[in-house]
């Protein structure tokens, strides 16, 4: 018996939006029919701003445009305020459980808005990496999602993964204004000593962006310190971003 056959015989898999039972042979999706529906929805909303849905929107936030990010790809838009929604759900579902098929799922669903920017330079050498979370968050919750995020769409693309961000101090993005984030981001990420990256295109990673202002942080380093080019990725970006011009 294979150790995957095994797992989900002694834990039958449930929907990690809203924690029903799903198929248990349906091994490439996380979600229930009812939350896969309105996940796909979640997807096709459409951005004010290039008028794609959300999927294949590319735009980036006024701070990650003033560190010269040079796209952004997302899956859907979330409101914070709303929690019950389903890619809500989904995204706070893996903050807080280490669930390797619930990050399998996600790198699979980001394959395509990834492989978007890499037809915009098809010959550029890329590395994976990712926005790292506070010490104090990793030991609290056990795992860094962005990490886990980063790593599960390495194995899913055969691109390289590096640790090339550390995290040197701030507090929580979570905890401040919109202001707040912006002035804590740029106090709160170092570069990796002896990362190498060679004039790469560095995909930085994360699982939600609201202000961009850690992504923007990140875009800076990276770019001061060799690479070629930075963009982004991650599975939800805040509703307001879907208006910001």
């Amino acid at each position: 018996m294979s150790r995957n056959l095994l797992r989900r015989l002694l834990f039958p898999p449930k929907c990690v939006a809203c924690g029903t039972l799903t198929d248990w042979y349906a091994v490439d999706c996380a979600l229930c029919p009812t939350c896969a529906k309105r996940w796909q929805t979640a997807r096709e909303e459409t951005c004010g701003i290039c008028g794609e849905r959300a999927d294949r929107c590319l735009c980036v936030t006024e701070e990650m445009r003033a560190a010269k990010c040079a796209l952004f790809a997302k899956l859907c838009f979330y409101r914070p305020a709303e929690r019950r929604q389903t890619q809500n759900r989904v995204v706070f579902y893996v903050k807080e459980h280490a669930n390797a098929e619930a990050f399998a799922f996600l790198a699979r669903e980001l394959v395509p808005a990834l492989q978007r920017m890499l037809d915009t330079d098809p010959k550029a050498a890329y590395v994976l990496t990712y926005l790292p979370r506070t010490r104090a968050a990793r030991l609290s919750i056990g795992h860094d999602q962005a990490e886990r995020l980063a790593q599960a769409l390495a194995r899913e693309t055969g691109i390289p993964f590096e640790r090339l961000l550390v995290r040197c101090g701030g507090r929580a993005q979570k905890d401040l204004s919109r202001a707040g984030r912006i002035r804590n981001a740029k106090e709160s990420f170092a570069m990796v000593r002896g990362a190498d990256y060679n004039g790469r295109t560095v995909i930085l990673i994360d699982d939600i962006v609201t202000t961009g202002a850690g992504m923007a942080a990140g875009a800076r380093l990276l770019r001061r310190a060799g690479a070629r080019t930075v963009m982004a990725l991650a599975v939800a970006s805040d509703e307001v971003n879907r208006e910001m011009t």
